[in-house]
């Protein structure tokens, strides 16, 4: 099994990641494609075969070229800031060790912790382990995909339990903004290569959502993506959960049920979209309907088809969701119950301790919910909502939090 890695300036990373998957694999391959820093040297000190090679401006270009040196009759591919955990590597060597045939591929999750102001990690599923064949390589210059090459073989693609943590993502403004400059220019490079595709529609759309917040470009290309598109292929159920998102953002909210129930008929159990169709329902004030998505998606389990969501949908936040619902619905006592569970089973997740305590706040029990806050610790992407009803209770926050999130 040969692990395929591309790289360019990656020094304080990369060696972390090649460690990781070191143990579990026959050979390292790392195609560097013009650092400036030590990325080579600390590559080849991890045991890596390196090759370098000039920037193709494709990302897909630079995995084929890590493909083409590979000798093993596996490949299995992670990113530079990516960590394979001791568990997944075990599984992983045991994989190959019964799959002698060559005759699937894999698919695996990577895993993203939360930034700074959050509270729920992500999962993106994509293939990351297939057989070592010349017909099977990597399309598109940005977001390179070999799932077409696959297809196209006649390859299946099989679930698995395989995992990496995407665990050093550069979230800082100069590298987001870096990243911005460089997925336009090779969007555009790929729209001039094939114009109107679906895939580079959907990935301009998630880019002007995501990165620069442009709702109506977003809006455009997605639902260009979509009508572009068979509803089985695996971008379309993310185009219809992006395009609602970005219609909500526009405070759109017919056209947002209308891309969520769109979805919905194909997709009626998707968890993003169950998610959003409670809160656009809710802000429709259809309230029944709202809590029949939203009960509906902390019933149901995940299915496996190819996943790009937040983790907690189906638990801590569906519930949590669900239960705010029921509050504006009348109930808020059982609200209260609720939000006391989630807050219980989930403890880390604290913006249901947060909405517990206004709950307590709201039913007159003002010593029950200062106890709910003293216990809260200080956290970014809670810090207004915290001073707000310590305010309220007519007292100050601790000066030092109860405790490290």
């Amino acid at each position: 099994m040969s692990l395929c890695v591309i790289a360019r300036n990656e020094e304080p990373r990369i060696g972390h990641c090649l460690e990781s998957a070191a143990p579990y694999v026959d050979e390292i391959v790392v195609v560097d494609t013009g650092s400036t820093d030590g990325t080579p040297d600390v590559a080849a000190a991890a045991g890596a075969l390196v090759f370098k090679a000039p920037w193709p401006d494709s990302f897909a270009a630079a995995r084929n070229a890590s493909l083409d040196a590979a000798t093993g009759k596996y490949i299995f591919v992670m990113d530079a800031d990516d960590v394979l955990p001791k568990g997944s590597g075990e599984l992983l060597r045991r994989m190959v060790k019964e799959r002698a045939q060559c005759d699937a591929a894999f698919n695996a999750q990577v895993r993203i912790p939360p930034g700074p102001s959050e509270f729920s990690p992500s999962v993106v599923d994509h293939v990351k382990l297939f057989p070592n064949r010349a017909d099977i390589r990597y399309t598109f210059r940005i977001h390179e995909q070999v799932l077409p090459s696959l297809r196209r073989v006649g390859l299946p693609v099989l679930p698995s339990d395989l995992y990496v943590v995407h665990e050093h993502y550069d979230r800082s403004p100069e590298g987001q903004a870096r990243k911005r400059l460089r997925d336009f220019r090779l969007l555009d490079m790929d729209l001039r290569d094939q114009p109107n595709h679906p895939f580079t529609l959907f990935n301009l759309g998630m880019t002007y959502l995501l990165a620069t917040r442009e709702y109506e470009a977003a809006a455009q290309c997605l639902r260009r993506s979509l009508d572009g598109s068979d509803w089985r292929d695996s971008i379309v159920r993310k185009a219809y959960a992006l395009l609602t998102t970005a219609r909500v953002c526009q405070e759109e909210w017919g056209e947002a049920i209308t891309a969520n129930e769109q979805g919905r008929s194909h997709y009626p159990d998707d968890a993003e979209l169950l998610f959003l169709g409670g809160q656009v329902y809710q802000r429709l004030k259809r309230f029944d309907e709202a809590r029949s998505a939203l009960e509906r998606l902390v019933s149901r389990g995940d299915d496996p088809e190819f996943r790009s969501c937040d983790v907690g949908l189906r638990t801590y936040r569906g519930r949590h969701e669900l239960a705010l619902l029921v509050g504006r619905m009348g109930s808020t006592e059982h609200s209260r119950e609720m939000l006391a569970e989630v807050a219980a089973t989930w403890p880390d997740y604290l913006p249901a301790r947060i909405d517990l305590a206004g709950a307590l706040l709201a039913l007159g029990r003002r010593e029950d919910a200062r106890v709910v806050l003293a216990a809260v610790p200080h956290a970014p992407g809670i810090a207004a909502e915290l001073q707000r009803l310590w305010d309220a209770l007519g007292g100050a926050p601790p000066a030092h939090a109860p405790g490290r999130w």
